[in-house]
């Protein structure tokens, strides 16, 4: 019988809430800001936000790129759930998928506290910009890895941590530790603080908790 190789998700307990860090909800919101993370891809979004229903043709004559390119970002979206099709005859015609982009604009706006990005977004108006696209993915990226999230609980169960308690107690590496709390750290994960010669570490409990909590919001769990 094949073993789950599926990490085990740890629970962070913070503020009467339970936080759960799934690997498969990372992967998840990876797979959904991979449907952004493309100049084209981007740009058939903005153009499909102008024209509300555009077939293959008309969004390859608008944005002056070939068929068969159009057609394999669009397969990418479609798979994320950001583009519907709907077929009419022989046609098919592509659409955004609203009710997602506006889980996206309010997983922005739970985010702006941390990172200060626009919010006078509506829906007549883009429902996302290029840098929250980047900076999001960038920190579900720091998430996703099993190394991080096992940091994460370490420092959740024993706060105020050196990089030498966590190694020791993780068994990682001295150098491959640094690393990913240095990743940790450049999104917002972690906090720093020196004290004489070492320095110390710290969760930022409350970016992780709202970005987790939209994030199951975009991608619910699965009925016990």
């Amino acid at each position: 019988m094949k073993k789950n190789k599926t990490p085990q998700a740890p629970v962070l307990h913070f503020q009467q809430q339970d936080i759960v860090l799934s690997y498969l909800l990372f992967r998840k919101m990876a797979k959904l800001f991979n449907a952004f993370y493309h100049h084209i891809r981007f740009a058939i979004a903005e153009l499909l936000l102008k024209v509300p229903t555009l077939n293959v043709t008309d969004i390859c004559i608008r944005l002056r790129i070939e068929q068969t390119l159009i057609s394999q970002h669009l397969a990418i979206m479609r798979r994320s759930k950001v583009v519907v099709a709907t077929r009419q005859g022989q046609q098919v015609f592509y659409r955004l998928n609203t009710i997602r982009l506006v889980q996206l604009n309010e997983l922005l706006t739970a985010l702006h506290p941390f990172y200060k990005y626009p919010t006078n977004i509506n829906l007549t108006d883009k429902l996302y910009n290029l840098y929250f696209f980047h900076t999001a993915t960038d920190l579900n990226h720091a998430l996703y890895h099993v190394d991080r999230i096992k940091i994460i609980s370490f420092l959740h169960r024993k706060p105020d941590c050196c990089v030498q308690d966590l190694y020791k107690g993780l068994d990682f590496g001295q150098s491959f530790t640094s690393q990913q709390l240095r990743i940790l750290r450049l999104n917002h994960l972690v906090s720093c603080q020196r004290k004489g010669k070492f320095v110390y570490y710290n969760l930022n409990h409350s970016l992780i908790a709202a970005y987790v909590k939209w994030a199951y919001v975009i991608f619910p769990p699965d009925p016990v």
